[in-house]
């Protein structure tokens, strides 16, 4: 939980920072790109596939190991189902981040 708490707290702001008035800030949305791309992309590695997903449905989901992408599989499937807004795509990916 240690090393997911991070990425737990980065998705749940960002999911917050996506849907609110904030998100289009001139500051603090290249700040918060770069903290995707830093902290979620090349720290924790936090990224999701449909191999990683494929990996679950075959396997199981290691729950213990990988809180952190749990969160962000529900942020990229369960938000935009409840709430109609990309929150993963437009403010959590860092392959997104990137390319803005």
């Amino acid at each position: 939980l240690k090393q997911d708490s991070g990425a737990i707290a980065v998705t749940l702001f960002g999911t917050w920072f996506a849907m609110s008035s904030w998100r289009s800030s001139r500051w603090l949305r290249p700040l918060f790109q770069f903290v995707v791309v830093g902290y979620l992309g090349l720290m924790q590695g936090d990224l999701l596939s449909i191999g990683m997903w494929v990996g679950w449905a075959r396997n199981g989901v290691p729950w213990v190991n990988s809180l952190g992408l749990v969160f962000l599989t529900a942020a990229a499937v369960l938000v935009p189902i409840a709430t109609k807004h990309n929150v993963y795509c437009s403010h959590l990916c860092p392959y997104g981040a990137i390319q803005q």
